[in-house]
């Protein structure tokens, strides 16, 4: 939804509206808010534009994507490698 060609977030509809509850998995953002588009935008737009970034061969050799698989395999236990640009 757009108003004078301005991106509108949709309000929140009441609790007893909602639908039902799912287990779904998110991430934080951690750059600059300069990096990400200003717009809604639906699952489908992200199959399409975005997911081979985030699943399949082109995900494999992204840092990131393997750092993410790492700490998940560690079931909570989450260390540092010895690689690390962390300090």
């Amino acid at each position: 939804m757009s108003i004078d060609n301005v991106e509108v977030v949709p309000p929140i509809p009441p609790p007893n509206e909602l639908e039902t509850a799912i287990e779904v998995f998110t991430y934080v953002w951690c750059r600059p808010l300069s990096d990400l588009q200003p717009k809604l935008w639906s699952f489908k737009e992200f199959i399409e534009e975005s997911a081979w970034k985030w699943i399949g061969a082109a995900s494999r050799d992204r840092e990131d994507y393997t750092e993410v698989d790492r700490r998940r395999d560690m079931e909570g236990t989450i260390t540092v490698r010895a690689d690390s640009k962390i300090n």
